[in-house]
């Protein structure tokens, strides 16, 4: 089993659901038998962070700052910074990647899934089942969600220069389909020397391929690449039979009753408390974008 994990939890203005992942994620590294060293990287947030800075200290966590976004770009960084986290720790044994809108609510979730990892030699990560606000069933984020959003269009105007040095603009409009992933939202990973080199030559950010083959053409979400990548070195990964809740959410979303809830007893130490209103698996505020 690994004997230690590098945990981020990457947080951009959404420091409130970042303080529920923190809190709950604590209580189940405790319960993990394997060291866990819990990290906030913060990308940049605008909103209160100080209850969140305040966890991290009562959690024994630490605080770092992303280097991105880089300028007024309006890219998504998230692969970016989970890069820099993983290449800033060549020694780790493992990584765990949580959003920032995830609760554990199964206070064994990480014994289980290291115990997943372990099991195996051949994986390279276990992905934990995201559960979406008020569904307590146990399927899993990918039956319940990319399934229904597969198929994707891409419509694109690039500048292009030619082997003469001339500009042309070339319109692109290819169909493709959302690519297969170990999704970052809750994810345990190996670090092998593999993964190391695939993050350091691939990176973890979404990226689209061209292509006729319809099996091959399509967008490749944050972790996709790399985890197409380690099918290479016969590596796969595996949905566990651990569950979080993925409440899904916007920057701009604001915390529900339920979240609030859920903040009071992980904030009082109350673990009968919250694992009884994780059962009621509260609403989240509707999200424009899924984590």
């Amino acid at each position: 089993m690994l004997k230690s994990v590098s945990a981020a939890i990457v947080n951009h203005n959404t420091s409130s659901l970042a303080e529920i992942a923190l809190r709950s994620l604590r209580w189940a590294a405790d319960r993990s038998g394997t060291a866990v060293n819990l990290s906030i990287v913060d990308n940049h947030s605008t909103d209160d962070t100080r209850a969140l800075r305040s966890a991290v200290e009562e959690c024994g966590a630490g605080w770092e700052s992303s280097r991105w976004p880089v300028g007024g770009s309006t890219l998504n960084t998230h692969g970016d910074v989970l890069r820099d986290f993983v290449l800033a720790r060549p020694d780790a044994d493992g990584f765990l990647f949580v959003d920032s809108d995830i609760c554990f609510l199964e206070l064994d979730a990480l014994a289980v899934m290291l115990s997943e990892l372990d099991a195996e030699p051949g994986l390279w990560a276990v992905q934990a089942r995201l559960l979406t606000s008020g569904q307590v069933s146990a399927a899993t984020f990918n039956e319940a969600v990319h399934r229904k959003r597969r198929p994707v269009l891409l419509s694109a105007r690039m500048t292009v220069e030619g082997d003469d040095g001339r500009l042309s603009v070339k319109d692109f409009n290819q169909s493709g389909r959302r690519m297969g992933r170990c999704h970052p939202g809750c994810a345990l990973i190996r670090n092998t020397d593999a993964f190391r080199l695939a993050a350091r030559h691939l990176g973890f950010s979404a990226s689209w391929t061209w292509s006729n083959d319809p099996r091959l053409a399509g967008l490749s979400d944050t972790l996709s690449m790399v985890s197409r990548a380690m099918y290479t070195h016969h590596m796969r990964h595996i949905i566990s039979t651990a569950s979080v809740i993925h409440f899904w959410h916007g920057t701009s979303t604001g915390l529900g009753q339920g979240h609030e809830r859920l903040l009071r007893h992980l904030r009082a130490g109350d673990v009968p408390a919250f694992l009884a209103e994780c059962a009621r698996a509260p609403e989240a505020a509707p999200a424009s974008v899924p984590g």
